[in-house]
């Protein structure tokens, strides 16, 4: 990274993506302080309890001085807490902007030679469901489907309205990511939870709706180079792979067969209720030339890393 990039803020650094660019950031010799609400990340690395929903950080910014915001943090859908509509505004959009608008007010008011970076990380169901086989671009409107991903489009569209010559606010908009340390109420988790239980997987809809599936490693330095390169503009992070649920579902359990984890020929399904199978999918050719990135990682090898970590987690 640049030099007028060393001292960093991370919000969500517990988090999955968080979590590994905070491991990898920090491994590289660059001043990390992380915002937390509910979990610090560890008793090593200096951090910051707020809310960043009510709370202003502006004291903090005066004190720490960062060069650099990284937002991860925010509310995902899940299985595993009960959500309403309200809290994806809250977390998603109401607490992104006003950690945006303060992080603005302080670079407005200690105006440096070096021009501060602001990172908000979002997701590509933003754009809603595929118009044609390319893909969205980075200049494309939003049309989100549902409370979550309204929520994340929101912040995305006012923090681009963001204007400063001393803070570059940049959007990074992300696939479905997936690797060591994920959620287990995510996709990849809860398939190999069940094909070694011997138990049904419940599909929603016929199974056909497809997924773009990066590696986390990957959009991690994807982020990176977009704190180098990047510039006041919104930029796409993907691996370019479409895969369906059930692709996903039969990839898993091939691997786990032919590694005599599973006993099946195939995976037990269950199917709940139709949907309108979405396909979210995101051109990421121009942000590739801009940032001097690409995704590295076959799904097939980042998979097999995936399940290796998830063998390991069930052993201790």
């Amino acid at each position: 990274m640049h030099n007028n990039l060393s001292r960093i803020f991370v919000t969500g650094a517990s988090g999955f993506i968080g979590s590994y660019l905070h491991k990898i950031i920090s491994q590289s010799g660059y001043d990390v302080i992380c915002i937390y609400n509910v979990h610090a990340i560890n008793n090593s690395t200096p951090s910051i309890k707020c809310n960043l929903q009510h709370e202003s950080l502006y004291d903090q910014f005066i004190k720490f001085k960062p060069d650099t915001i990284i937002h991860c943090a925010g509310l995902n859908p899940s299985a595993l807490i009960k959500q309403d509509d309200s809290m994806f505004y809250q977390f998603n959009r109401d607490a992104t902007l006003n950690l945006a608008n303060q992080f603005l007010k302080y670079c407005e008011s200690n105006q440096n030679k070096n021009k501060k970076k602001f990172l908000n990380l979002s997701t590509y169901e933003i754009y809603g469901n595929i118009k044609d086989l390319n893909g969205f671009n980075e200049s494309s409107s939003t049309n989100p489907l549902n409370a979550y991903a309204d929520s994340k489009a929101q912040a995305v569209n006012e923090i681009e309205q963001l204007v400063s010559n001393s803070v570059d606010f940049i959007n990074v908009i992300c696939t479905n990511n997936y690797g060591p340390g994920q959620s287990n109420d995510k996709l990849i988790p809860v398939v190999f939870n069940k094909l070694i239980k011997n138990q049904k997987i419940i599909i929603k809809g016929d199974g056909s709706s497809q997924r773009t599936w990066t590696f986390v490693k990957d959009t991690c330095e994807g982020i990176i180079q977009a704190l180098k390169n990047g510039k006041h503009k919104r930029y796409h992070l993907s691996a370019n792979n479409q895969i369906s649920v059930i692709g996903v579902i039969k990839a898993i359990h091939d691997i786990l067969k032919s590694q005599n984890f599973v006993a099946t020929d195939s995976a037990r399904l269950t199917w709940h209720e139709a949907n309108n199978n979405p396909i979210f999918k995101i051109d990421s050719s121009w942000s590739e030339k801009e940032l001097n990135w690409t995704a590295k990682t076959p799904f097939s090898m980042g998979l097999k890393h995936t399940l290796e970590y998830l063998k390991k987690q069930r052993d201790e």
